[in-house]
């Protein structure tokens, strides 16, 4: 049973197409995911909440803090791959 994941726009900002854009890279089985071409700032007022990973097989995800970096490893196993859409 396929889910369909939902993003919202920044409710700050408005925008989620030039900075919020998540950019991973991929290196063997290791995901490194950073949200934003310039690091989106992670105040305790504004932040981003979390960072999924949608493969094959389903949808990884990681919860965010204000303070914390905007960027996230994921580690695929078996036969997942990175779902594009």
């Amino acid at each position: 049973m396929d889910k369909e994941v939902k993003y919202y726009v920044c409710k700050h900002c408005g925008n989620i197409i030039e900075k919020h854009v998540p950019v991973h890279t991929l290196d063997g089985n290791l995901v490194h995911v950073v949200v934003g071409e310039i690091k989106h700032p992670m105040l305790e007022e504004h932040f981003i909440e979390w960072i999924t990973l949608n493969t094959n097989q389903g949808v990884y995800r990681k919860q965010l803090n204000p303070g914390q970096e905007p960027v996230a490893d994921f580690c695929l196993c078996d036969e997942r791959s990175v779902f594009r859409s």
